[in-house]
């Protein structure tokens, strides 16, 4: 670890390492996480006879920037609405969608957690995959030692 003449560099040093540490260690151990209960719980659980998996929801499961509002950083993970949406083919009057409407992403991911999408059971991929990350605590330790390695000593 560098020294340091002040506290101003010191807090630039761990804001950039706190950064890095989102980026490069904990947003792949939340994707990981996220890409474990998509398995799981959507195409695990479940084998279509109606349709051809394209396993788009899998696949397009995305980490973004690193944000810094305030003194508060975050990462981005995310599925971009060019990989999931769809254009539905019947419509549906009980979730208000036409023949031919348009479908984003965020709406196929709450058909399939309510379990509207092929009359399937309930697949809630999100709530597990945050459930495991509030008991494991994987994406704190990951931060932790993302920072220990580049010999920041963290209690």
């Amino acid at each position: 670890m560098p020294n340091f003449s002040n506290v101003n560099d010191l807090n630039n040093y761990i804001r950039k390492m706190a950064k890095q540490a989102l980026r490069d260690d904990v947003a792949r151990k939340v994707h990981s996480i996220i890409n474990k209960y998509i398995l799981e719980e959507v195409y695990n659980k479940y084998s279509p006879e109606e349709y051809q998996r394209t396993y788009g929801l899998l696949h397009s499961l995305t980490i973004g920037q690193v944000i810094e509002t305030g003194n508060v950083l975050s990462v981005e993970i995310f599925i971009p609405d060019e990989f999931v949406s769809h254009w539905t083919i019947l419509g549906s009057q009980s979730l208000e969608y036409n023949a031919g409407d348009k479908v984003s992403v965020s709406e196929v991911a709450n058909w399939i957690s309510e379990g509207y999408t092929w009359n399937r059971q309930p697949a809630d991929f999100m709530d597990k995959s945050l459930e495991e990350l509030k008991s494991s605590l994987g994406h704190l330790t990951s931060f932790i030692g993302y920072l220990k390695s580049h010999g920041i000593n963290v209690k």
